[in-house]
């Protein structure tokens, strides 16, 4: 992108397409077909310092400087990462930045004041918050995911929901009494299980998983795995790959598998489990970040179109991985959203990958 020259209403071409207008010392960017993004002239300035090294970092002394160009008393934003991709409220983080001084912080794209009241963790006040906060987003049930094996808060939290809120949960299915936690859990109103053999390193195929499939198979409980990549450092990613779970999905053909978060950088492999096994499913979740480093360079159409192409949309579920002690994010619903409307599906089509599939597979009272 280049700018125009200082004459009104003179047009300049932009990356993708865009055009952008000069008007003096601002811009006006068009954001497809909204009202257009007005640039200040201090934002151009630091438009410019990125646009001038586009493809290379630029350094913190180089934004400074840009900085300290500005007229004073300009009032301006800094951000900076306290905590990245840990799930959870992190109230002594919190509490910390107050005692430092900051007034407002930042969760999940929605800015909120540090004197606002923080809900205790106990799970019927976490219920209810958690509740106004899909209420909010618009939400009309959610699926969650319990942390901790065995956990009574969870059993708590979805009882407290009072419907708003179903859940998985979190079992190792080689230990002996899996089964019997599973069915325990499935009485106590569970939906499914989700396991993590990347950060638990083993292998679904592995024989002693077998009497806990066996189970799932007799309750009916669906199955969500995370495979790929992973924020626990302990992960290993020779037990990443979806494919593992073709062995698994052939001997139990009725019994629904969910492949969160497009695989997790393993998108490749989940295409072709998918298309190779009916019973595995997609889900959208998460902020999948891991198309950042994807060498095939996918947006998040290409990804929602590949994966629609050879699951259906009969198989694909869309999902956020919002946090039940954070505000729900919003900000991916919106994206994902309006992601499956630039695609063109019809409203049966939306209605299933938005709705209608997790009600059937995690069979949810409507």
């Amino acid at each position: 992108m280049r700018r125009a020259s200082s004459s009104p209403s003179t047009t300049a071409p932009a990356t993708r397409g865009a055009q952008v207008e000069s008007h003096g010392d601002a811009l006006q960017v068009p954001l497809h077909d909204e009202h257009p993004l007005e640039l200040s002239a201090r934002e151009v300035g630091l438009l410019e310092v990125l646009l001038q090294r586009m493809g290379r970092l630029v350094s913190k002394e180089q934004i400074v400087d840009q900085i300290l160009g500005l007229e004073p008393g300009i009032r301006f934003v800094i951000k900076a990462p306290v905590v990245r991709s840990q799930k959870g409220w992190h109230k002594d983080v919190l509490e910390h930045i107050r005692q430092e001084g900051f007034t407002r912080v930042e969760i999940d794209g929605v800015q909120y004041s540090l004197d606002e009241t923080l809900p205790d963790l106990d799970a019927a006040t976490m219920a209810e918050w958690y509740r106004s906060r899909l209420d909010d987003a618009g939400i009309a049930k959610a699926v969650v995911v319990s942390v901790w094996p065995d956990s009574q808060y969870t059993r708590d939290f979805i009882h407290a929901s009072a419907g708003k809120v179903s859940a998985l949960c979190n079992i190792d299915p080689r230990t002996p009494d899996a089964p019997e936690l599973l069915e325990r859990e499935m009485a106590a109103g569970f939906k499914g299980v989700k396991l993590y053999p990347v950060n638990r390193c083993f292998h679904l195929s592995d024989p002693a998983c077998r009497p806990f499939f066996a189970k799932a198979a007799e309750l009916g409980a669906a199955i969500t795995i995370h495979y790929g990549v992973t924020v626990d450092p302990m992960g290993d990613l020779r037990y990443a790959d979806p494919t593992d779970l073709s062995p698994v999905a052939r001997d139990y053909p009725d019994m629904p598998f969910v492949i969160a978060h497009f695989g997790a950088g393993y998108l490749s492999e989940a295409l072709r489990l998918g298309y190779q096994c009916k019973n595995v499913c997609l889900d959208s979740s998460g902020t999948n970040n891991w198309m950042d480093y994807d060498p095939h360079g996918y947006t998040l159409a290409q990804v929602f179109d590949r994966a629609l192409t050879a699951f259906g949309p009969e198989r694909v579920l869309f999902g956020t991985d919002s946090g039940t002690t954070a505000p729900y994010r919003k900000w991916i619903a919106f994206q994902q959203r309006r992601t499956i409307e630039e695609l063109g599906l019809s409203q049966r089509d939306r209605d299933l990958v938005l709705r209608a599939n997790a009600v059937r597979i995690f069979k949810l009272d409507e």
